[in-house]
């Protein structure tokens, strides 16, 4: 049979201020944004376990998600809010990376 076609709803009209930068500074506004952002998880990357499944027949509802749920990926630490500079290591570059990166 054919797949189940998941149909995804206009997103929430308070997503851009539960996803503003400033709501997902601290954890508990990262966890409304989440959450609202939740009935995409279909179709934002951020939930992608799996392959997206609903993107081509939601797409307008995807594209207005997508504007205020991207920002949930910017939590590159890890720590469950977005802060202004995330805190990041960044590995030294190996010593070849000249000579490998050559063209």
């Amino acid at each position: 049979g054919d797949p189940q076609i998941t149909h995804i709803d206009k997103p929430p009209i308070d997503l851009k201020t539960t996803c503003s930068p400033i709501n997902v500074q601290s954890k508990v506004g990262y966890a409304q944004c989440k959450d609202k952002c939740s009935p995409a998880a279909c179709c934002l990357s951020f939930f992608y376990d799996h392959q997206p499944t609903c993107l081509e027949t939601n797409e307008v509802a995807c594209g207005e998600y997508d504007t205020f749920c991207e920002i949930l990926n910017f939590d590159h630490n890890g720590d469950g809010m977005v802060q202004y500079q995330e805190h990041v290591e960044v590995p030294l570059p190996p010593s070849n990376l000249r000579e490998v990166c050559e063209w």
